[in-house]
């Protein structure tokens, strides 16, 4: 509470539970409101120990300015991580959002219900208009897809072939799948690797497997393991939204998915006829 930063703490959650993953897909601030008015000083006549420069009063105000600020703490949150991840500034701004209700007005008591409920309705009409909230949606619509290996990268001619799929988080039994795979429908949703598009069987070139999951393969090449590749959704013909864990590279699915090779001959002089064993758990 002393910080006010909940941001923080679930960012420390997630790398724990989730192990080797270091940024969220998307990352959601939600603040109670703040008001454009401030409140009035009444320091006339009042000790100036206690209200004047220097006061106890303007120390107790700058605290709380500056530990229980939540916007302030999630731009200063943004920057500290933008440092400590340089390669993922360029998408910093698309995967970090704060919402926060500014009211004209003063704040109103916590325990004043019926404020509560006006508040509850302001909120509402303004954020279902706002367009940061709907890209969000669609942005959160193409994370409920991943890529994974099917099997080890094959090296030939200088290049690693890499053969998978692209999966989904809800399975056909779940009584959303119908709907999400609708939305796609509707959405004139496109899956693009490296910004190019993967057609494929159905109407928008949608996959299923044998149990009737979402499935869609995908191949690409890359020169090094450690090459980032790209793979999104594009809805509506507008946007391409990055499917979960994406931008990625090939060596940190390798080691999520517990692949192993062996007999794999890596460098310059590697032949192009090497032969490429591969295990999989």
């Amino acid at each position: 509470m002393s910080q006010n930063n909940p941001c923080q703490l679930a960012l420390c959650e997630m790398q724990r539970v989730v192990l080797g993953c270091k940024r969220p897909d998307q990352f959601v601030s939600v603040g109670t409101g703040s008001s454009r008015q401030q409140p009035p000083s009444n320091r006339e006549n009042r000790s100036r120990f206690m209200f004047g420069s220097g006061s106890v009063y303007e120390a107790f105000q700058h605290y709380m300015e500056h530990h229980f600020d939540g916007d302030k703490k999630f731009h200063d949150m943004c920057e500290m991580l933008r440092a400590a991840w340089p390669g993922e500034q360029d998408d910093m701004d698309e995967r970090f959002h704060r919402f926060n209700l500014l009211l004209d007005g003063r704040l109103p008591d916590l325990s004043d219900a019926q404020a509560m409920e006006r508040l509850s309705h302001e909120a509402r009409e303004h954020f279902s208009s706002d367009p940061a909230v709907v890209d969000l949606a669609r942005a959160i619509i193409a994370s409920n897809f991943y890529f994974e290996l099917r099997c080890m990268p094959m090296f030939e001619n200088g290049v690693y072939t890499c053969y998978g799929r692209v999966l989904c988080r809800i399975s056909a039994a779940n009584s959303v799948f119908d709907s999400l795979m609708q939305k796609l429908d509707t959405m004139s949703a496109t899956f693009y690797i490296r910004q190019s598009a993967c057609r494929g069987r159905g109407k928008q070139g949608f996959s299923f497997d044998q149990t009737g999951n979402f499935s869609k393969p995908m191949s690409f090449r890359v020169k090094s393991l450690d090459e980032r590749v790209d793979i999104g959704v594009e809805l509506l013909s507008s946007y391409k939204y990055s499917i979960s864990a994406s931008p990625f590279t090939v060596a940190a699915l390798i080691r999520l998915q517990g692949l192993q090779w062996a007999g794999l001959r890596v460098g310059p002089r590697a032949a192009t006829s090497t032969k490429v064993k591969w295990l999989s758990e």
